[in-house]
């Protein structure tokens, strides 16, 4: 299972993204400007640029596949920590992420099978997690389910054209998805509406494959680049998802 697996993958990893992410918490590959020189920046700016989608910052909301929190510290610029609800599968992650922001909820959990009641959540985000869920599916049908109605749920999210050099703790076959279109039939067939979603990569990945390589030699150690390269050379697209619950 993609689930048993992925913590242990993302510790054993977690020494280079540091290096990476100048020891933030961050494993993103942000969402870059020209004011962005960093990694880390970019990924700040990521989860702004996500909750700019949110049409209120009032009522609960769900992390979901939190990481090390840093994202949910940046939520606490826009939502009262208390109404932030953050999940994640890893015991070690949460740890990390309740240091940060001790006024949140951290709960050990799995985003395809959501222990909360129907309508629950005013609002649901998830970033650069959901290639690793088994499957999209599943979190999507979930997400629905808890979502109140008129809710939003907002995903950034990175499609692969193969998984070339990609074990299965990374991602399942079962939740490959290779064109944004895919994607919007999905969200339409668990019951979302309103769908938008946006090819940002140009925004995302370029940029960042561009900070790498002017940076190859300069600063990180070739564990780092282990790290990156198998990901970068399999991504089709990046993208936001932004859809409501009717």
């Amino acid at each position: 299972m993609v689930s048993e697996n992925l913590s242990d993958y993302y510790e054993k990893v977690a020494i280079e993204s540091d290096v990476l992410y100048s020891g933030t918490g961050f494993m993103n590959y942000g969402f870059w400007n020209k004011n962005i020189n960093t990694p880390a920046d970019a990924s700040k700016n990521l989860v702004q640029q996500l909750a700019n989608f949110f049409n209120a910052y009032q009522g609960l909301i769900l992390n979901a596949a939190c990481g090390n929190g840093s994202d949910t510290k940046i939520l606490t610029q826009y939502f009262n920590p208390t109404n932030i609800t953050s999940i994640n599968i890893s015991k070690p992650q949460l740890e990390r992420a309740a240091r940060k922001t001790p006024e949140a909820k951290f709960i050990q959990m799995s985003a395809t099978d959501l222990k909360f009641e129907n309508n629950y959540f005013n609002n649901i985000i998830c970033i650069e997690a959901a290639f690793h869920f088994n499957t999209r599916e599943k979190f999507l049908s979930e997400s629905f389910r808890v979502l109140n109605h008129g809710g939003k749920i907002v995903i950034a999210d990175i499609l692969f054209k193969s998984n070339f050099f990609l074990n299965k703790t990374f991602f399942s076959d079962e939740n490959k998805l290779k064109h944004p279109k895919d994607y919007t039939s999905l969200l339409k067939k668990c019951g979302f509406t309103n769908i938008d979603l946006v090819d940002v990569t140009n925004s995302t990945l370029k940029p960042f494959v561009s900070y790498i390589i002017s940076n190859l030699f300069k600063r990180y150690p070739i564990g780092v680049i282990k790290f990156l390269l198998p990901r970068i050379i399999n991504i089709s697209s990046y993208v936001f998802i932004i859809a409501e619950r009717p």
